[in-house]
């Protein structure tokens, strides 16, 4: 145990990645969130003693609840040990494929993937009738624009140019800020929520276990559980079936182009760009949102 101790601990590696790998803001507080909230009773411990029957243990218990934030847990610890292990020698570089192994592949969950259907985009949006008008704002307006669930619920009433209609991110997960064009039903939407928010404050800013609640009501109502990030996922589902190329896709979604040398080095978009792909989504989502049952 003498040695052990020697050892960094999976605190000090994890500052010392971050230090290295110069993540995005929202990247690097995503990592320290998962280490911190899952992994806490390691974190003063030498690395070298994580082992892998303790963590498949961990994974277990988190994955019966979301499969999310086990995978998550799974993808920092294996970063931080091979990270350890290259810059001091120490510390298990095959931990998780150890983790995995005692996992099993039929116990490993997968990581969500769940779309709102077409055709259930109408029932989806009639169950939305019975929740706060600030919910259904939310919702609505997280699949008509692709952002991340955060970016939008955090976003100040400053954010929101009505006069342009346009929304500006500025803290986005690769801290790279955004600006979305707004059709015109999402910019009726945002400035009602506009009108409902205090100056200084940020739009649709309800507390998380509101907008959750809601989600387990739909969800029981549309037959299926489903997530606010499965909003993102539809609406570039939703974007490519409509016929937004993939390239203009991932600009609405703020996705790195760093390894498309065109779409990084040459071509150059700006907002007004993209409003006639925005417009093009909204019309397809509010015909799928007025299909019958």
């Amino acid at each position: 145990m003498g040695r052990l101790a020697a050892y960094p601990t999976l605190a000090t590696v994890l500052v010392e990645y971050l230090a290295a790998r110069k993540l995005g803001t929202k990247a690097a507080a995503d990592l320290r969130s998962v280490i911190g909230v899952h992994a806490a009773a390691w974190q003063g411990k030498p690395i070298d003693a994580l082992d892998a029957r303790a963590v498949a243990a961990r994974y277990r218990a988190i994955a019966t609840a979301s499969p999310a934030p086990a995978n998550r847990l799974l993808a920092a610890l294996s970063a931080l040990t091979r990270y350890a292990h290259a810059a001091h020698g120490v510390g298990d570089a095959g931990l998780i494929q150890r983790v995995r192994s005692l996992l099993g592949a039929t116990e490993e969950v997968a990581a969500r993937d769940v779309v709102i259907a077409d055709d259930v985009q109408g029932k989806w949006a009639r169950s939305l009738a019975g929740e706060p008008a600030r919910v259904v704002r939310y919702f609505k307006a997280l699949m008509l624009t692709g952002l991340r669930a955060n970016e939008l619920r955090k976003l100040p009433r400053s954010g929101w140019d009505s006069e342009a209609g346009v929304i500006f991110v500025a803290h986005t997960k690769n801290s790279k800020p955004h600006s979305v064009p707004a059709g015109a039903a999402l910019r009726a939407l945002i400035d009602a929520e506009a009108t409902a928010t205090a100056d200084g404050g940020c739009l649709f800013d309800v507390p998380v276990k509101v907008y959750r609640a809601a989600c387990e009501r739909i969800g029981e109502s549309v037959g299926f559980a489903w997530h606010l990030h499965d909003l993102r996922r539809t609406f570039a589902t939703v974007a490519t079936r409509a016929g937004v190329d993939a390239g203009m896709v991932k600009r609405l979604m703020n996705h790195s182009t760093s390894g498309d040398v065109t779409a990084h080095h040459y071509v150059k978009l700006n907002v007004e760009d993209m409003r006639p792909a925005m417009q093009t989504i909204e019309k397809r989502l509010h015909a799928l949102w007025a299909t019958p049952a």
